[in-house]
Formats: structure tokens, C-alpha cells, sequence
């Protein structure tokens, strides 16, 4: 999971009628990012997580800031 966000870069634009900074193109982030939030909870239930579980509670933390 942590080698697919290496590469991700946000691309911003000015909202119109502000001028504000907002996010775009965003829809293959959203979608890798609730990817990964689902796969992080299912191993925070996986009998075999003792080794990894303060990895897995950290990078779940990280990905619902």
C-alpha cells in the first residue's frame, strides 16, 4: 500500500468564484484511498496481525486524517 501513494501527486485549481484551491481529478485517489482504508481494517481483524498491528493501526491513521 505504501509504494502506491509514493507517486501520487494532488493537482489543484482556483474555484471560480472564490479563487480558493480545491482538488482535481480526484476520483482515482478517492477510490485507492478507500481501498486501502478497507483493507487496513481487515487486517486489524486478522488473526495474524500481532507482528504488524501497531503498522497497521499507524497507517490506518494516516489514511482517515
Amino acid at each position: 500500500m505504501k509504494s502506491k501513494w509514493e507517486g501520487v501527486e494532488f493537482t489543484f485549481g482556483s474555484h471560480e468564484a472564490t479563487g480558493s484551491f480545491i482538488l482535481k481529478e480526484v476520483e482515482d485517489i478517492t477510490n485507492q484511498l478507500d481501498e486501502h482504508i478497507i483493507q487496513t481494517q481487515t487486517m486489524q481483524f486478522s488473526s495474524f496481525k500481532k507482528v504488524f498491528e501497531e503498522e497497521i493501526q499507524q497507517w490506518n491513521d494516516k489514511l482517515r486524517m
